[in-house]
């Protein structure tokens, strides 16, 4: 996992932000732009903290254990949020 695969969630993020606009009637306002660059960076922080420790886990795993790996490494996000 590198840098492709933040820059891919982040676009997914905005995507999603427009689809969300789009099915809720809501116009893109100056409010919906501020919400969407908090939603941007909220999702890109958190693949870069994923992505950082699925790199850490899956070097002192063997190449076998790659899916345990971002198993633990998705347990170890959910937990890292801050609201």
């Amino acid at each position: 996992m590198d840098g492709k695969a933040i820059m891919v969630i982040a676009a997914l993020a905005v995507a999603s932000v427009f689809i969300g606009l789009r099915l809720t009637g809501t116009e893109l306002n100056i409010s919906s732009m501020m919400g969407t660059v908090m939603i941007v960076g909220n999702v890109t922080e958190v693949a870069i903290f994923y992505c950082s420790e699925f790199a850490v886990i899956s070097r002192s795993l063997d190449a076998l254990q790659k899916r345990a790996s971002l198993l633990v490494a998705k347990d170890k996000t959910v937990g890292q949020r801050r609201w």
